[in-house]
């Protein structure tokens, strides 16, 4: 089965590709960084992007997409909850927790739901209890559709942040944040959480 990660950024989607290498390089990835693209071909290409992935004729087998921070993620994730009812590929979304938890973030993601003027009701529901790891918590939760349960999606989330994991500074490099994050991804204490909660 074809999935797609959403991410807040770029050191997320490093991260996980860097992980995908070591632990399942047979898979075919394609990546999709937000922060790299021009402001406007954004939303034309990302739109191809979901569409065309998972498709009959698609050669990846993973699709990284990250979003530019954690608001662009909620506002997008709120903004496809819809289409993604509809949608083949398995759904996940990696999240920094930042002191908060994972119910803030599907909270914050139902306020943005409630916002929005459509004819149907859409709420997120947890679907499973959180499973808690060392570096990762998980919990999968389902899309409702006017109160029925439609598409399951799993978050995953650092208690803290990757960034603070990875030991990445404020001041390092593109190049020494990538060494970095391809470092840990080398760590099976960190790669095997990640890498099972998905695959």
């Amino acid at each position: 089965m074809s999935k797609v990660i959403l991410t807040e950024g770029i050191n997320d989607t490093e991260f996980l590709e860097a992980s995908i290498s070591e632990y399942a390089n047979q898979l075919e990835v394609d990546r999709y960084d937000i922060e790299s693209q021009p402001a406007d071909a954004t939303v034309p290409e990302e739109s191809e992007k979901l569409r065309s992935f998972g498709g009959r004729f698609c050669p990846y087998d993973v699709l990284l997409k990250s979003e530019g921070g954690i608001p662009n993620l909620k506002r997008c994730f709120a903004d496809l909850t819809r289409y993604f009812t509809t949608y083949d590929p398995e759904i996940y979304l990696l999240v920094d927790l930042d002191s908060r938890t994972v119910s803030d973030i599907i909270s914050d993601i139902n306020d943005i739901l409630r916002g929005k003027n459509t004819s149907r009701s859409i709420k997120i529901e947890p679907n499973s209890r959180i499973e808690r790891l060392t570096y990762i918590h998980k919990q999968v939760h389902n899309i409702h559709i006017d109160g029925s349960p439609s598409k399951n999606f799993t978050l995953i989330a650092f208690p803290s942040d990757l960034e603070d994991i990875a030991g990445i500074g404020e001041d390092d490099s593109r190049e020494s944040k990538n060494e970095k994050l391809v470092e840990l991804a080398g760590d099976e204490r960190v790669r095997k959480p990640i890498t099972r909660a998905i695959f």
